[in-house]
Order: structure tokens, then sequence, then C-alpha cells
């Protein structure tokens, strides 16, 4: 019997379901690549609309430490307020100086490593020109005797001072100046920048408990402090405040404490008024300024609101500052 031979033909694979895939997506590509960027400009828009419902942190410098306080440990006080800033004044031939004045006690804080804050009250003025050079400061200091020099403190000249252009001494409008350090001191244990109240610029803090610290007068016409003492106190409204202070009008840029008998006093002028917010950290919001007769009844103490003077700050200094996420 004769074989046949059968030529096997392979079957092509049936791409017809490929087909309408492609066909499909010929047509629709024009709209795919529509829809795509529709959606990323779509995007765009979205994002930059919620920013502006979104403050910006144009000061605001991360990973760092500020407004961190060791408590004392027995009669350890070194860094219990490591921003805190003693500046001594070389009062002579300065303007406005009192008859046989030699030298002149003020208070600061530090805001940044190269940067304090102050009272224009504070500054000395030769030809109505402030003069750093009549300024030597103490960072982190604990003792206000020079000669009972603080371990820890670091001692700066200072090279640069901007003063509000509105302050007026008489009716301490805008009491408020900035200092520039010859050397930036040293972040440590015991001296660390205070935070500014960035993220609470909207609050007053009426009522809240705050602490003001310094070497002033322990009372009126009474003598110095030694070392540096803190007291709290409440904050008072205001209005109230104006009503105590009818010679020295109250304003908005303004605030005040009051407690019988407790206060700032003579020589704590320009220095730090501070309060701890929900994480721990203390925020200088404000810089002691006036009062008449310290911790009598009737008779708050007044300081520079600092909330009201940020941009300020920040203008003035061109540095960013301090605001830990913890």
């Amino acid at each position: 019997m004769e074989s046949l031979e059968v030529e096997y033909v392979p079957t092509p694979p049936d791409n017809s379901r490929f087909r309408g895939v492609k066909k499909f997506l010929k047509k629709c590509g024009c709209f795919c690549l529509g829809m795509t960027f529709s959606m990323t400009l779509f995007g765009l828009t979205l994002y930059n609309f919620i920013r502006l419902f979104i403050p910006e942190e144009p000061y605001v410098r991360r990973g760092c430490q500020c407004g961190h306080r060791y408590e004392s440990v027995q009669d350890e006080v070194f860094g219990e307020w490591p921003w805190q800033v003693a500046m001594r004044i070389n009062m002579t031939d300065v303007d406005h100086a009192v008859e046989d004045e030699v030298e002149k006690f003020c208070a600061a804080s530090l805001i940044h490593e190269e940067w304090l804050l102050t009272a224009a009250d504070c500054v000395p003025y030769i030809g109505g020109v402030p003069k750093p050079e009549a300024i030597v400061v103490s960072v982190g200091e604990v003792n206000k005797d020079m000669w009972n020099y603080t371990v820890s403190a670091e001692e700066r000249s200072v090279d640069l001072i901007i003063v509000h252009k509105d302050y007026e001494r008489e009716r301490h409008l805008d009491d408020i100046a900035v200092m520039h350090l010859s050397t930036p001191v040293n972040d440590t244990k015991y001296i660390m920048p205070v935070c500014l109240p960035l993220k609470h610029m909207d609050l007053n803090f009426e009522g809240e408990t705050v602490t003001v610290t310094g070497w002033g007068t322990l009372s009126f016409n009474q003598r110095v402090s030694e070392t540096v003492i803190a007291v709290d106190l409440p904050v008072l409204n205001n209005d109230k405040c104006d009503i105590y202070h009818k010679d020295y009008p109250v304003w908005e840029d303004m605030l005040c404490t009051y407690e019988r008998g407790r206060d700032s006093c003579q020589g704590d002028s320009g220095g730090p008024l501070v309060w701890l917010n929900e994480k721990g950290r203390y925020q200088l919001i404000g810089v002691t300024s006036f009062g008449t007769i310290c911790g009598k009844a009737g008779s708050p103490g007044v300081y520079t609101r600092v909330t009201t003077y940020i941009d300020w700050i920040q203008q003035s200094t061109n540095v960013t500052f301090c605001m830990p996420k913890k």
C-alpha cells in the first residue's frame, strides 16, 4: 500500500482579541492623553488652592532645639534658663544717662545662636546713634556680678543693634530691639535659644500662667538679686491693664501680667517673659518693658508682645528660627 505524506501546516494564532484592544487604544489614545494632562493640571491647581489656606513657614528651621530647660539638681542652677542673657552697658557719654551713672544693667533673650532680643529702652545711644560697642553680654548667665562669672556662660560683644523705627521712649511704644553677636554662641546644655511663638501668633495668652526671669530688685527700690530668679504670673486682659495704667496707655502690641506682691522689677528690663506650650517648649511671648511700682496692688507689669513683631524680627535678622517637631 502506498503511504500518504501529510504536510503539517501550523494554525495561525487568533489575534482578534488583541486587534480589538489595539483598535480601542488607537481610538482613545488622544482621549487618554488628554485625561492624563487634565488630571495633572487639576492636581497642581488643587495643590496651589490648598496652599492658600495653609500658612507657610518662612521663618522655620527644623532639626534643632529651643525652649528646653533643665531643672536644678541640688545646688546646680547652670542652664536652668539657658536663653537668659545679662547685658552690661557702659554709660560713659551715653544719651539719657543718669548723673554719675557708670554702668547700666539690662537683660535679653537668646533667640538664635547669633541674635538677641531685648527692649529698645536698654539700647545705649551716643548722639542719637545706637552704640553696640558700649555693650558686653553674657549668655546663659546665672550670676549678676560680672566678677562672679558663671562657668557655663559665654561672654560676647555686640556688633549691630537694630531698634524698631517707631520706638517712642516716653510712651514705651514699640519697645523692642535685636542685637547681633560678634561671634555665635555654642549650643550646649547650658546655652540654648528660646523658641519664638511661630505657631501661636493668634493667641492673646489671657489667663495663661507665664514666667518672667531676671536679676531685678526683689521689691521696688530695694537690692537686686545676685542670681537669676523666676516668677510665675497670670496674663491680664489688656482692657483691665489699661485701667490700671492711666498715665501710660496699654496698646495691642503690649501684654500685661498681674498678681499682687509678685512682678518683674527694676533691672529686669529687656528680659524674657515665657510661656510653656503643650509640647513642653518655652515660647518667648514678651519682653520686659515697664511698670510703676513693682508688685504693688493695682500696678501690672507691662511687656512688649512678641507675637506682634515676628515679621519685624525676621526681616531685621534675615535668619530662620528653630521650631522643633516635638
